[in-house]
């Protein structure tokens, strides 16, 4: 028999189950507190462990490895159009991608970078909340930029910590 799903939390968490996902760091702050799903290898903590640099202004455990001015730059548009090789639309920083909504309408429009993976893979650095988003799957799934798992983690997760 199913139960109902009644918080924000509580669908996050059914979702990771029934995905068996391989890697999920739901947040990685300062104090490098994370989560991670059911998994053989955390890739996704991993990456999103990594991402914290980036997350964090450059400086993670009282060690500066960005300056505060190339983690900005990040956010300084170098091309928005139809990428030549994706075929979709798309802005890039430096690095990264800027939020788009025509590609990833789950993405709040404000400091956050990105980039995804064939099958679904994908990324979030949230520098104004200070953490970052990363699921890796086991299974490929449908999507170049993302899809649609990762679309319904990343709502479920922007709701929890407040968009």
């Amino acid at each position: 028999m199913s139960q109902a799903i009644t918080s924000p939390l509580a669908l996050c968490l059914a979702l990771l189950t029934a995905w068996c996902v391989v890697g999920f760091a739901g947040l990685v702050r300062p104090m490098s507190i994370a989560f991670v799903g059911r998994t053989l290898f955390p890739l996704g903590a991993l990456c999103g462990a990594a991402l914290a640099i980036v997350a964090c202004g450059g400086e993670v455990g009282g060690v500066r490895l960005l300056s505060p001015r190339t983690v900005n730059m990040i956010f300084q548009p170098q091309a928005h159009g139809v990428d030549l090789v994706l075929q979709l639309p798309l802005k890039m920083g430096l690095g990264y991608g800027l939020p788009e909504p025509a590609v990833a309408p789950f993405i709040p429009q404000r400091r956050i970078c990105f980039w995804g993976g064939w099958g679904g893979s994908m990324v979030l650095v949230d520098v104004d909340r200070r953490m970052t988003f990363a699921y890796m799957m086991n299974k490929m799934a449908p999507g170049i930029v993302g899809g649609p798992n990762v679309a319904a983690l990343a709502t479920c997760f922007y709701e929890i910590v407040g968009m």
